[in-house]
């Protein structure tokens, strides 16, 4: 059975991060097999420098893995096309913090470097967000990571 996702404004500046954090984990049922923490393009605009960002998702993760009994994965943001080099050092901090404690990452950033041209854009441009391929990719890299087999191509 599936259970709703909850959808918290994250990681923000001091002085209320931990409110925040709480907040985020107080929102995950305590019955949640598996829990996916995908901090995206608004949570790094609102937080200016990338190691406050890296110290606070770190104690995301620490503080989530000592309240709830459950599977954490990470996810980086793709690389969006108006901020890849704003994105591009908090994508890296994700994938520290989750090699630091062993989570595993979903790495969109990278799969989207390596996939998308001219040919096949992965970005809506009006929207901003991922268009359907790049929604179809974003799955097929956190199905790899949540069935244990990153890197497998699924299409």
């Amino acid at each position: 059975a599936y259970l709703p996702m909850p959808v918290v404004s994250g990681l923000g500046p001091a002085p209320h991060a931990l409110d925040r954090l709480l907040r985020i984990c107080d929102a995950i049922p305590d019955e949640s097999h598996t829990v996916i923490i995908s901090l995206g393009l608004q949570d790094m605009l609102m937080t200016q420098d990338a190691d406050i960002f890296e110290r606070q998702t770190a104690a995301l993760v620490d503080l989530l893995a000592s309240r709830k009994r459950c599977r954490i994965i990470l996810a980086t943001p793709p690389p969006y096309p108006l901020s890849i080099d704003r994105i591009r050092p908090f994508a890296a901090a994700i994938k520290r913090v989750g090699d630091a404690r062993r989570i595993p990452v979903a790495d969109l950033f990278s799969a989207f470097q390596g996939t998308g041209d001219a040919s096949r854009p992965l970005f809506d441009p009006q929207y901003f967000g991922p268009n359907a391929a790049g929604q179809e990719l974003a799955g097929v890299v956190l199905a790899a990571v949540i069935i244990d087999q990153p890197g497998k191509d699924f299409r």
